[in-house]
Order: structure tokens, then sequence, then C-alpha cells
């Protein structure tokens, strides 16, 4: 027999406590979906049926019961094993590879880690950047900070936020070539943006234009973007948090008002493992308080 992946073992005793899949990936901060997957694929390989599932209940079988009852006396005492190492506040040492855009980095991601290694001076961090989890991967990271959704089946995910996008464009840039009252016109301007912003949806009431943008540059960390924009050079679509400043003293202005752009989250993500190392889920614990204080203050970006 193939081994057993330890997460499916651990969520299984999980999901009998609970009472059900939607109880226990709210305990986990794993989403249902990957918890159904996960239980379906052990009794594939066990052979067996381990829990009888219905839409309001679920109850073990003869054979699951019998199972749970060898796993969950051995899943309790890692359990206590890894509580007991955070409450003795055992020394955090080793490295902690780390990935997210540009924007995120320079916003408050640096000085945060910084912080983090003040806190606990036996721990190295190595920051790089990514926009998704797909370099994430390749490059074997503990923690990626991402501005679309994880397609990988395998990792935890969590929305820390969402943020409001504008179109905006130079006062200068618009004397040179006209005001915009459509989205159609855009790809008939000097468009800026990442090589992975495919499309950029407006929606009015019920009706939404889809706008495929032909970028005159392309550049993944949106303060460059945004530079490239004061500096006249064409319109860029951007958080609106990056730019109320520059609105507000003139600098840029917002086109297509009567129009919304779909929001956009940042993600947490990362591998999708019972046995994080301590490292990984402290900073996973100081990050998540931070964005909480930050969404607090109303700071997001």
């Amino acid at each position: 027999m193939k081994s057993i992946d330890l997460n499916s073992l651990v969520w299984f005793c999980k999901i009998v406590e609970q009472g059900s899949i939607q109880a226990a990936a709210q305990l986990l901060l794993v989403p249902a979906p990957t918890l159904s997957r996960h239980l379906k694929q052990l009794e594939q390989r066990l052979g067996v049926k381990l829990l009888n599932r219905s839409a309001h209940v679920m109850e073990l079988t003869q054979e699951g019961q019998r199972y749970y009852q060898g796993l969950h006396a051995s899943i309790n005492a890692i359990d206590e094993a890894l509580l007991q190492l955070e409450n003795d506040n055992v020394s955090l040492t080793g490295m902690i590879r780390l990935s997210a855009p540009n924007s995120v980095i320079n916003n408050y991601l640096n000085l945060w880690l910084i912080e983090f290694m003040q806190t606990y001076p036996g721990v190295k961090c190595e920051l790089n950047t990514a926009l998704d989890d797909n370099q994430a991967i390749l490059e074997g990271v503990d923690l990626a900070l991402t501005v679309y959704p994880s397609k990988q089946a395998d990792w935890v995910q969590k929305r820390l936020f969402l943020r409001t996008f504008c179109v905006v464009a130079s006062p200068e840039y618009l004397t040179l070539t006209g005001a915009i009252d459509d989205p159609t016109m855009l790809n008939e301007r000097h468009l800026l943006g990442s090589d992975s912003d495919h499309q950029w949806v407006f929606i009015n009431g019920d009706d939404s234009t889809v706008v495929r943008p032909s970028f005159r540059y392309i550049n993944n960390d949106v303060d460059n973007i945004l530079a490239a924009c004061l500096q006249g050079l064409g319109i860029c679509c951007v958080p609106e948090f990056f730019i109320r400043q520059h609105i507000g003293k003139g600098r840029l202005v917002q086109l297509l008002t009567d129009y919304q752009l779909p929001e956009r989250g940042l993600y947490m993500t990362y591998p999708d493992r019972v046995l994080l190392p301590l490292r990984v889920r402290r900073l996973i614990d100081f990050l998540t308080e931070k964005f909480t204080v930050m969404l607090a203050e109303k700071r997001v970006g």
C-alpha cells in the first residue's frame, strides 16, 4: 500500500470530532472542498467507507469507528506536543522563504519582517518578488502573499482583504489625447500594466464590458507603473489606495467613474501541511494580526 498523507489522517479525526466537514474547515482554516477531497482519497486508499454522509448527518461507519479509535490518541498527542513547544516559548530558529508582490513588500511587509526577526533573533528570512503562487512553488517558499487566488489544490489559502481598483491618467496625458467616456476607447490609448493583467472588467448596472489591454509598457511593480502614469506615459489600472493622494493633489485624474471594476484580493497561501515548522506558523499568526490591525485602521493597499 502506498503511504498515506498525514494531513488526511489528522483531518479525518477533526471532521469526526467537529461533526461536519464545514465545522472542521472553520477550525483548521482549510477550505471545505479540500477536506472533502482528502477524505474521499483516504477512503479510496483504505478501500473502506469511513463516514456515512448526508445533507444534515455525518456518522462513522463500523470501519470508520475502528479507524478513528486507533488514530485519535496519536493525533492528540502530536497536538499536545506542538502546543507544549509553543507554551515553552521555544527559541525559533531556521530559514523562512517568502514571496510577495513588490508593492506589498514596499508598503508594509518589509518592515513587518524586520520586526518579526527582531522578535525572534534565530529566524532568517529570504524574501522574493512574485505576483502569484506559480513562481512561489518553483522557488520552494514556505509562505506566499499573492494578488491572485491560488490554483494549487494542496495549498491553504486565506484571503486577507479586498482592494478597489481605479483607472487613472495624468492631466497632461489627457490634454494630449482627449477624454474617455467608454471602456472600448481604452485600446486607442497607451496602456500601462503587468504581464498577468490580462483583462479589465467594467461594470455599469447589469452590463459589463471586458477590455483586453494591449500594453505599451509592462512592469510587474505597481509603483513603477504608477510612476510612468504620473509622468504622462499612459493610462493604468491600480488599487485606489495607491492613487488616493495623487488624485487629491490633482496629479492624476480618475477615468470612467460611471463604471465599477471588480475588487481584487490579497491572499496568504502556504503548503497544505499539518506539521508546518513552528517558525512558519508563528509568522502566519504574526502577519494575520498585522493585517487585522491595518484593516481596522483602514490602511489597506
